[in-house]
């Protein structure tokens, strides 16, 4: 084990270019300001249900979520917001109403995590929710086709 600290600290004094950082993603704080943009941009409202001890949604942000958040084309198909089903964070609803995430996502019937909702700017479901991870070789397609499906009902 002592060896692979010495060959990872003789890396890093040899220069080599460090990990990229990830960019988080948007925690929902104010969904009624937050679909005011969306459906100035024409864009859908990708909330993620997360919970902080799921495995599958470090993966689902991570691989899919989070690259898609970097790329500045994806500014014009969607806009991602975070919902952690096991946190008091406040957060206020389509309606400004004051409530926490739990209770939001209580409201809305998500229990499972990971969870991708595609949402207006009223709230309403654009396309079918993606729930789990069950397919990782097809799901970065299957999160694509939601995404089109969405945009598709937003903006036909």
């Amino acid at each position: 084990m002592s060896r692979l600290y010495a060959l990872l600290i003789l890396a890093l004094a040899a220069g080599l270019p460090a990990a990229q950082a990830v960019p988080n993603l948007p925690p929902a704080l104010d969904l009624r300001a937050d679909a005011e943009q969306a459906r100035r941009a024409r864009v859908p409202l990708l909330v993620f249900f997360s919970a902080y001890s799921c495995p599958y949604c470090r993966e689902v942000e991570e691989l899919y979520l989070q690259p898609m958040h970097a790329r500045p084309a994806s500014a014009g198909r969607v806009m991602i917001r975070v919902v952690r089903i096991d946190s008091q964070r406040t957060l206020y609803d389509f309606e400004g109403r004051r409530t926490d995430h739990a209770a939001w996502a209580g409201r809305h019937g998500v229990a499972l995590t990971p969870t991708i909702k595609f949402l207006d700017s009223a709230g309403r479901e654009l396309a079918p929710a993606l729930v789990g991870l069950s397919t990782r070789e097809f799901y970065g397609g299957y999160l694509e086709e939601a995404i089109d499906r969405a945009l598709g009902r937003l903006r036909g």
